[in-house]
Formats: C-alpha cells, structure tokens, sequence
C-alpha cells in the first residue's frame, strides 16, 4: 500500500467518482472523499476496512497470492508468452499480467460469491414479506436461510432503514460503510451487525473487532445518498444510539448453508484501532533522518582512526574439559596450566594465517601436555593443522607421562 493513500486530499479532483450512495470517491484508492464534520472541508478519508488490516500478518495471504498468479500464468499460453516477452521494468504491464493471471486461476471467485450473497441478504432485510426466492439460485438460497434460521433462534431483528449506511470517524480519520444494525430484546443496546462470508473467520478476528470498532465509535452518518460533490456537514446525520462495547458478527461462509452469530468485543476492538491508527501515521513519517552536520575546524584534521593494536582480553577457559576449535578461535597461544589448556589472543597479529608458526605452537603445546585426555581434546582442536611428526610427538608424550622415560626439555 502507497503511503499516499494516506495523504490528506483537500479537494475533489477531475477524476472522482461517485459510487452508488451518491458517495464521492478517488479514482486510484476509492477513499471516500467528504466534508470534516466540524471544520467543513473536504477531505479523503481512509477507508475503515483498510485501517481494520493495518495490524494483520498477511504473510499466508501473499503466499496464496503468488501461488495463484504463479498458476494463471503457467495454464494459460498467451500469459506466458507475455511475461516471457514483458521488460521486468514495465510495471504497469507486469500488475496487468498478474491480474489477469489472478483471475484466470479462480482467485476472484471466492470475493464475487461473497458480494453476491451480501447483496442477496441486503434485498431480504429490506423487505422480507415481499422477497421473492424464485429468483435466486437454489445454493444461494441455502445460504439465505441458514441465515434466517441463526437470526430467529437468537430472537434477532435487523433493521432495514440502518443497512449499508456509512459512517465518519473524525478523531481515526477513517469512513466506511456498515452491513447493518441489529436489535434483540435481550439486549440494553442496538449493534453494529458484520456480515462475513469467506470460509473462515480464524485469521480475522482482530481486524473485524477493529473495523466494527470503527463504525460504532463514528461522529455522523451519512443520509441516503449521499448528495454527491454539494454534499455538506450540514447534510450529516447524528449517529444512531448503539452499542459501543460489544458488536455482532455474522457468519455465513458461502455454499455451506450454514450460519454462526458472534458477539464482538469492542473495547478491544477500539485499543486496537488506536494501535492501527498510530502504525499507520508512523509509517508516513518522514522526518526520522537528520542531515550530519559537519564538525568544527578543530576536529577536521584529527585523527580519530583507533590503533590498529586490538587490546588483550581475558583467557577463554574452557567447560567442561572442551577446547574452541583453531577453526573457530584463531588462537595464537597455547599454555599449559594445571593440566588444562587455557587459550588466549596475545599477539594476535603475526600468527593468524602463518601455519608454519601455528603447527610449531602445536608441537610445543603436544611437549608440554599435562594427560591424554589434553592430547586428545589437542587432536580434535588442530585437526587442520595436525601432521604425522606431531602424532610421534603425542605417542612420545604419553610414554613420558606414563613414566616409561625420562622427561627432557621442550624443544
């Protein structure tokens, strides 16, 4: 998403359109373009179902995206001869591949169905004794009274003069369209009613609290329509009285025939959307980088390089009998203490990459081992650098360890 879907609009443009509600909206984003309701100017406000996804993780859903744009473009011969011949610069040609190749794989199927049976459910609630079920498909119909059924059992009435009516939340800087308010008697408060028809609902529950959030917490309502570009914030409507810490959420997955009824919580919902709102004008900052000023004359010619001497540091003793490994550690020297190889980094430069010097520490360190078991750690430790003299020269160790002969000066 373009940060400049964010950017305040302060007046309508050429290429604006209104959509059904008589709303003015961007031809590039489709935000809502309308009046502040206290300052009066017009303004493009972000939609609430884009603030509402502000905070989801879409990683599983950009996978499934480019599986399917993958899948498009390989069952379909003229896509592949178009990406094949496409120059990777020409973004515009290459959304237009993409989208068609999103297309032609099914990824707009589940969305279609979806608005489809919104539309279907919004016909019913206007006027339920005057719909006609001849009209409609048969699998849509099971969905339809699935959604009948769940609303009767929880003794549930919508209300039909409150469905799809939009809503400005001034102090978010958001608008958008509600699916319905809800009324039950053995509630204190109307609510705000969300309708959900993809397969599952697991994924969303944070941007559904967020987005109903939204709605409920709005300053007006708008009149339908909405009078296009003359519209004023004296044509608002006061908000209907609802419930604002608890929503409903309706689910009614497409095709299952089936229908569930959530309560929302709201309170939640609003600590998130405040959240949402805050990453969303962090990521429009554009004063986090300030330019270096250039130091005093003083400090121009200093040298301030550090010595290229790097300190001593303290020993690495090791645990438990274990050595670091030469491959690891770069050592430089090896002492003998208490039996114990003790590394540590004195003199570093001069060794580090010499294996002649490295092999002869080696011997010296075989000569002046303390057990076998050192010998052997020894082994393992300089498997890089170990030769055949230095196998000798820990047999001849062991032997001197073992009292077998005199032990001589390491030479």
């Amino acid at each position: 998403m373009s940060d400049d879907e964010f950017d305040v609009q302060p007046k309508y443009g050429s290429d604006d359109w209104i959509d059904d509600f008589g709303i003015p909206r961007e031809k590039r984003f489709s935000r809502p373009k309308l009046p502040h309701p206290v300052t009066g100017v017009v303004q493009a406000w972000t939609r609430t179902s884009t603030i509402a996804k502000v905070l989801d993780d879409t990683y599983n859903l950009d996978m499934w995206k480019q599986r399917m744009v993958a899948k498009g473009v390989a069952s379909r011969r003229d896509l592949t001869n178009r990406a094949a011949t496409t120059d990777i610069t020409d973004r515009s040609a290459w959304v237009e591949i993409c989208e068609m190749a999103l297309e032609h794989a099914g990824a707009s199927e589940g969305r279609n169905n979806g608005t489809s049976l919104h539309a279907l459910v919004e016909t019913y609630n206007a006027d339920p004794l005057r719909f006609d079920p001849n009209r409609y498909p048969e699998e849509m119909l099971s969905d339809l009274y699935a959604y009948v059924d769940a609303l009767k059992s929880h003794g549930i009435i919508m209300a039909p003069e409150l469905a799809e009516r939009t809503t400005v939340n001034a102090a978010a800087g958001i608008a958008g369209t509600w699916d319905g308010v809800a009324y039950c008697k053995s509630w204190t408060l109307p609510r705000i009613a969300d309708l959900k028809t993809q397969k599952t609902i697991d994924y969303s529950q944070a941007s559904i609290a967020i987005q109903v959030a939204g709605y409920a917490y709005g300053n007006v309502m708008l009149p339908k329509p909405w009078p296009g570009k003359a519209g004023t914030r004296d044509d608002y409507l006061p908000m209907p009285v609802v419930d604002i810490a608890m929503g409903l959420l309706i689910h009614l997955p497409v095709g299952k025939g089936e229908c569930h009824i959530y309560d929302i919580d709201l309170e939640a919902g609003l600590s998130a959307l405040k959240t949402a709102v805050s990453v969303r004008r962090w990521r429009t900052r554009k004063d986090l980088f300030i330019p270096l000023a250039k130091p005093a004359a003083d400090y121009a010619t200093t040298d301030l390089r550090p010595s290229v001497v790097p300190p001593k540091r303290q020993p690495l003793t090791p645990v438990g009998g274990a050595i670091p490994t030469a491959r690891h550690t770069k050592v430089e020297k090896i002492t003998k203490e208490q039996g114990i190889i003790t590394v540590t980094s004195d003199d570093l430069i001069g060794i580090g990459g010499d294996d002649s010097k490295m092999r002869d520490h080696i011997r010296n360190a075989i000569r002046t081992a303390g057990n076998k078991g050192t010998l052997m750690a020894m082994f393992d430790q300089y498997a890089d650098y170990w030769t055949e003299d230095m196998t000798q020269l820990g047999k001849d160790r062991l032997r001197v360890l073992a009292g077998k002969q005199p032990e001589g000066p390491p030479f």
